[in-house]
């Protein structure tokens, strides 16, 4: 999860400093800021993998990461139980 996350902003943050976004009709009358974007891993508390931490250290300090875990219970209703 950690590197899918990676690639998606580093192709978000290409994609917004040539200003394609709006050109390709996505976000369209939204200007979006040129500030980093925040990169949020959302999944199931218990199902974060030992290694993503470790992995998350790898990465470009200038990435903003917030993990959310859920409970098991997700289906039935979300309900946070850890935010890091």
């Amino acid at each position: 999860m950690p590197l899918q996350a990676a690639d998606y902003y580093s192709r978000i943050r290409a994609h917004v400093a040539h200003g394609e976004l709006g050109r390709f009709g996505y976000l369209h009358g939204l200007e979006l800021q040129a500030t980093p974007p925040i990169v949020y891993l959302v999944g199931p508390a218990l199902r974060f993998h030992p290694s993503t931490d470790s992995l998350l250290r790898y990465l470009n300090p200038e990435i903003e990461v917030i993990r959310i875990g859920l409970s098991e219970s997700w289906r039935r209703g979300l309900r946070v139980m850890m935010r890091q």
